[in-house]
């Protein structure tokens, strides 16, 4: 844990303000989930992204998804090649270790889908053959609000692919400063170094998956997502174990080896809300309510 607490520190070397979004993003790393970032052009996804890459030492990639993006684009493809007369696999940018989906939300409804099932098997199918992502893969991807135009919003089964949907909000004005005097995102990342090896995160990964949940706080889920469902909310089971996935991050980033209530309240609304009802006014409080009515056991 004491890595994570050094790769977070580097992280808000560049991207400063509140703790919170990089703490649950690097949770949402650590559990081997995927992050949505929806927000306005400009807050600092971007910046989110690469200072994060190079703070856990990864590979990065970065996609600006547009409508004429093939699926080949993405994930790669078959090339002939004339010498010695036969078709190779040419990997695409989604077999780095952390890739940014810049405006996955203009990407067309077919590109999405290949990149959202390589997400779910970490695996890409070509021509009979499975290719392997790498053990480390993470996808960051960022969604304009709806209300743009030129979007093709995510139906709920893709979005239920994302562990966590976040928001960054504007800069404080402490950060924002820095940004105009730097004035450079290049200037920014400079000052960020590696925290650990990639080696690192694979036990990291590991020691998480291994903290313990009692009885009682899968009780305590399992009354939240009744609370949700009774309101004819839709609630898949791989969203319960992913919250579950999440908490277990988060105790650990903690100094702890076992969830208690409070891991999975501070991070239920952000894990629940993209997967429930379409109107972005109504999802974060569907769950709000719940962890106000539902009885911590």
């Amino acid at each position: 844990m004491e890595t994570a607490r050094r790769a977070q520190a580097e992280i808000q070397k560049a991207f400063k303000g509140s703790g919170e979004p990089v703490r649950k993003a690097l949770a949402c790393f650590l559990a081997g989930g995927h992050l949505l970032i929806e927000d306005l052009p400009g807050v600092g996804k971007t910046l989110l992204a690469q200072s994060m890459a190079k703070a856990l030492g990864l590979g990065f990639k970065r996609l600006q998804m547009t409508p004429d993006l093939m699926p080949s684009d993405v994930t790669g493809g078959l090339i002939w090649i004339p010498q010695p007369g036969r078709y190779e696999f040419r990997r695409g940018p989604l077999f780095s270790e952390v890739v940014l989906l810049d405006e996955l939300n203009r990407a067309s409804s077919k590109t999405q889908s290949s990149v959202l099932q390589a997400m779910e098997e970490r695996q890409i199918s070509v021509d009979g053959q499975d290719y392997e992502l790498p053990p480390l893969f993470f996808v960051m991807a960022t969604q304009n609000p709806k209300e743009e135009a030129g979007v093709n919003r995510l139906p709920t089964s893709q979005l239920d692919r994302f562990a966590l949907k976040i928001q960054l909000g504007l800069p404080s004005p402490e950060f924002e400063k820095d940004i105009l005097r730097s004035g450079r995102r290049e200037e920014l990342l400079a000052r960020v170094e590696k925290a650990a090896e990639a080696a690192a995160w694979g036990e990291a990964r590991r020691e998480c998956a291994q903290v313990k949940t009692s009885e009682a706080v899968l009780d305590y889920v399992l009354k939240l997502a009744a609370h949700l469902r009774a309101q004819e909310a839709h609630l898949s089971t791989r969203a319960l174990q992913s919250l579950l996935d999440l908490a277990k991050a988060w105790a650990w980033l903690e100094g702890r080896d076992y969830v208690i209530p409070e891991d999975v309240q501070v991070l239920a609304v952000e894990a629940w809300s993209h997967r429930l009802s379409r109107t972005s006014t109504e999802r974060p409080v569907h769950v709000q309510d719940a962890l106000r009515a539902v009885r911590v056991l």
